[in-house]
């Protein structure tokens, strides 16, 4: 049966023939629309060029949808650390502690009664001071450290020839609970002494906090005792980072702990300094360098937002318009993020913590552009070198920023981000560009005189996602030089102070900032790679 007939027929089971109306009008003339064009179909269906006119239609819906699939980006799936597999809050109150710009009045009163941010803290003093032994009790739970067994800090397998595909996403805030910081750093004097280490660095910064709840990088007006301190002017910043340390031991503004208040003041702090613009809640209205603030600030708050029980509206909207802050703040055209909004080109390093606050939102349950994602993995592109082996600090190879490892310290950043983004171990260039920067080392002067921590952070943290062999005697090196670094004179005790170009401006506080992250790092967030039971 033809086509022509199909319609034919069609047409008479809905429009049947009927006598034709009494020409009354010139109107009831019109013929039945519908009617006349199935009649124009049916006759083109008749004609000879009907078979080649189906052909070449067939063939132009095709073609269409071969060079559509061919425009879709290729983009590696965005499935990295997963926050929150297994979050368990320790000693979370239920309480729902509202952390609003109404509360500065309260919050006043009651840092009143706390003591002078310059006074020294005994407390903190004796704890830095006190002699350590291999059975010194665990920091956090004022017992005997228990030995437990632990599985091998190469969790992802230590032979250097690895399979893409054989892990299964690991991740995960479980190791910001006592029990989790006594298992992931394990027994031994070091590792005893390491946590002490943390809990000095707490106490240092806590001891500096103003009575408004946030911190400063310079100490003209909270210390006159300690030194080095920093000549960056954002408050933001400077708050935002010290509050990163507290949220990686597992303090919020929820856990019953010393720093309980503490916390919650610094995010009522970012808070009530906040901006909220059509475009997103703005955290970079201070120097020159807005969008550093921007990004550590959001990851504080999608942090807190994340270990919250119960959730908290107010903090999960702060967190989210941030979020989208950074989204409309992002360069369309290289894809990364600079010192202020849509500024071209991206730099790696602010974008670094652009990249990581959307991270920490999406596995914090917020909402993620996927495009802003896309356009980020585009940028990482454009900034590798050496076959993807290693990275620039500019998309532009012959712009590799200034510093003596400024090379080193954008490929170690770059590395971090590749697996932040999707890349797994098994893929050449990766496994190559982690095996150039374990060969380098953490790159430690012995005498302490200085070390480029913004280096080791990241370089820590990529080689601990990694999880290779080369990881237990980097954490171990790393670990032990901050012991021994660690200032323990006075009300400069816990701290930490290196000369050098990238935390010169940060000063004495975000020295011990990152210092203190970095010895947190086998718990503050767990390998992301490791093979299945």
């Amino acid at each position: 049966m033809r086509i022509a007939d199909i319609i034919y027929f069609l047409k008479q089971v809905f429009f049947p023939n009927r006598k034709p109306k009494e020409k009354t009008e010139e109107k009831n003339n019109k013929p039945n629309p519908f009617s006349f064009w199935l009649d124009v179909v049916a006759r083109k269906l008749r004609s000879k060029e009907s078979l080649g006119t189906i052909i070449s239609i067939l063939v132009h819906l095709l073609l269409i949808l071969i060079l559509s699939w061919l425009m879709l980006p290729q983009i590696n799936k965005w499935h990295g650390i997963d926050l929150l597999v297994g979050l368990n809050p320790p000693n979370v109150k239920t309480n729902d502690i509202s952390i609003l710009p109404g509360k500065e009045q309260e919050m006043e009163e009651e840092l009143k009664d706390q003591s002078q941010e310059s006074e020294p803290n005994p407390q903190h003093e004796e704890m830095v001071n006190q002699p350590q032994t291999s059975h010194s009790p665990n920091p956090i739970t004022n017992e005997p450290s228990p030995v437990t067994e632990l599985p091998s800090p190469d969790s992802g397998g230590s032979s250097s020839e690895r399979r893409k595909g054989e892990f299964v996403s690991g991740g995960g805030y479980e190791g910001r609970t006592p029990k989790g910081r006594g298992q992931s750093v394990g027994v031994g004097d070091s590792n005893v002494r390491g946590e002490n280490a943390v809990e000095a660095a707490l106490q240092w910064i806590a001891a500096h906090q103003r009575k408004d709840g946030g911190w400063n990088f310079g100490f003209e007006e909270t210390c006159q005792q300690c030194t080095n301190g920093g000549e960056h002017g954002s408050r933001i910043a400077a708050t935002g980072l010290a509050l990163l340390p507290f949220l990686g031991a597992g303090y919020t503004h929820q856990t019953d702990s010393p720093y309980k208040k503490r916390v919650e003041n610094g995010l009522a702090f970012l808070i009530r300094r906040s901006n909220e613009e059509q475009r997103g809640l703005a955290l970079n209205q201070e120097g020159s360098q807005g969008m550093y603030s921007q990004g550590i600030a959001s990851i504080v708050l999608c942090e807190a937002y994340a270990m919250s029980n119960p959730k908290q509206p107010k903090l999960a909207h702060a967190a989210q318009e941030s979020l989208r802050f950074i989204e409309n703040a992002q360069d369309r055209n290289s894809g990364g993020w600079r010192y202020r909004p849509n500024e071209s080109p991206g730099d790696l390093s602010v974008s670094a913590w652009q990249i990581m606050a959307l991270k920490s939102g999406k596995l914090a349950g917020l909402y993620v552009s996927q495009p802003a994602i896309y356009l980020a993995n585009d940028f990482l592109e454009s900034t590798a070198t050496d076959g993807g082996r290693q990275f620039n600090y500019l998309p532009d190879f012959n712009l590799r920023g200034t510093g003596p490892d400024s090379p080193k310290t954008s490929t170690a950043t770059g590395l971090l981000l590749r697996m932040y983004l999707g890349w797994e171990p098994g893929e050449k260039m990766f496994d190559e560009g982690i095996a150039i920067v374990a060969q380098w080392g953490p790159l430690l002067k012995k005498d302490g005189s200085t070390c480029n921590l913004y280096y080791v952070y990241y370089a820590t943290l990529a080689l601990h996602h990694y999880g290779n062999a080369q990881w237990q005697p980097w954490n171990s090196e790393i670990r032990e030089f901050l012991i021994q670094t660690q200032s323990n004179r006075g009300h400069e005790a816990g701290s930490w102070f290196f000369p050098d170009h990238y935390c010169d401006s940060g000063g004495r506080l975000l020295n011990t900032v990152l210092a203190a992250l970095i010895l947190e790092t086998p718990y503050r967030i767990m390998p992301l790679f490791r093979k299945p039971e």
